[in-house]
């Protein structure tokens, strides 16, 4: 997978090596804790170097990266609009993540190279 723009996982067989692959991230090597108040937005610089994202939070959340996140309130057809509670992402040349809650939130990026 080197090269790719996919998280690079390490495989391993379960029992005796003839059941299924497991899948696994590294230890994470760089991690922001968002503590959203609700309904306002926050943002987190990509560090330099690093290609991934994961995502997880306590609530749903809404996320753009390098604009502004909003927690619709009317159709958006224009391809601007904010995702809702990703789950890993790669974020070479993203500069910023943006995030926003309708609820009090907690939220963790986990960062990969």
């Amino acid at each position: 997978m080197a090269g790719q723009n996919t998280l690079e996982t390490n495989e391993v067989f379960s029992g005796n090596g003839v059941g299924p692959k497991t899948q696994f991230v590294p230890a994470e090597s760089y991690v922001d804790n968002a503590v959203l108040a609700s309904d306002t937005e926050e943002t987190f610089a990509v560090p330099a170097g690093y290609r991934y994202v994961i995502f997880s939070a306590t609530a749903d959340f809404w996320c753009a990266f390098d604009r502004t996140a909003s927690v619709p309130a009317t159709d958006n057809t224009s391809g601007t609009g904010s995702v809702l509670n990703p789950t890993a992402r790669a974020v070479l040349g993203v500069t910023n993540i943006h995030l926003i809650s309708s609820t009090s939130n907690k939220i963790s990026l986990t960062f990969f190279k």
